[in-house]
């Protein structure tokens, strides 16, 4: 149930007899109000409280119309007006609902002891604002855990940067938790999977197939050393010729440049399970 307080503001003007006693109004289409005043009204302050029960969500305006507005003679006599509109936002379904809608790392591949951004998307549901945490998980492992603040309805990129530094070489599997939030009760969509990346020898970025592919084949060699060099002078947002590829990448520093191939060529010839 909602409460609506219509709030008005006049005085009695010299040769007026008397001042608001009587109001008729349509709040919503085809629902019509009439009311006596308990009290005159020859200030500031609230005419009548309406209350109504909400039978759906969304943003509904408040139209006062068909007003009419009287005094106490009888019969009334008509007081002039202007009438201010408003709305009200009616939230329906759980009141409080966060979640997980994607999670999407910069890399497929990345050198061991190295870095890989991963953005998370988090979603407010609900109907209130909310402040909760968002843990990353590589496999079953927590990589960081970050606090966060989402408006009604508001959507961010919960950015995290994960260092490899301690994990065995493999493809790890990416995934989100949003903590349950007070009075949450559908936490169905508070955890998310989503992509992989393999955790390699440092400086084997791809295989003897398609470079582009970036599917380490346990050597460091040439197919390494040269696509790095394709990329090389690149950074997000670079345009043609430049070629931009995150896991070429290899410091993670925004920028494919000479430490890059430094450390590609550093580790040549290198090979292992």
């Amino acid at each position: 149930m909602l409460s609506l307080e219509l709030k008005g503001k006049g005085e009695r003007r010299k040769g007026e007899s008397s001042a608001m006693r009587w109001l008729s109004f349509s709040l919503f289409k085809g629902i019509y109000c009439t009311a006596n005043l308990i009290t005159n009204i020859t200030g500031s302050g609230t005419i009548l409280t309406v209350t109504f029960k909400a039978v759906g969500g969304g943003n509904t305006p408040l139209h006062m119309a068909d007003i009419k507005l009287g005094d106490e003679q009888i019969p009334p006599q008509p007081i002039p007006y202007i009438a201010v509109d408003g709305t009200v936002q009616v939230v329906s379904g759980v009141a409080h609902d966060v979640a997980i809608t994607d999670v999407i790392p910069n890399k497929s591949v990345v050198g061991q002891g190295y870095g890989c951004n991963v953005t998370v998307f988090t979603e407010n549901h609900g109907g209130y604002e909310e402040t909760y945490n968002i843990t990353l998980h590589a496999n079953e492992t927590e990589i960081a855990t970050k606090l966060v603040t989402v408006h009604i309805s508001g959507v961010i990129a919960v950015e995290f940067t994960w260092n490899t530094s301690g994990f065995a070489k493999g493809k790890y599997t990416l995934s989100a938790y949003a903590w349950p939030v007070l009075g949450e009760t559908d936490t169905a969509d508070n955890n998310f999977t989503g992509g992989w990346v393999r955790v390699s020898m440092v400086g084997d970025l791809c295989g003897t197939g398609n470079a582009w592919d970036f599917v380490p084949d346990g050597v460091v060699d040439g197919s390494d050393l040269s696509i790095v060099a394709k990329c090389y002078g690149s950074w997000p947002g670079a345009q043609p010729p430049m070629i931009w590829n995150a896991n070429c990448d290899v410091t993670n520093d925004g920028v494919v440049d000479g430490s890059d191939l430094a450390i590609v060529a550093k580790h040549f010839g290198e090979g292992g399970p």
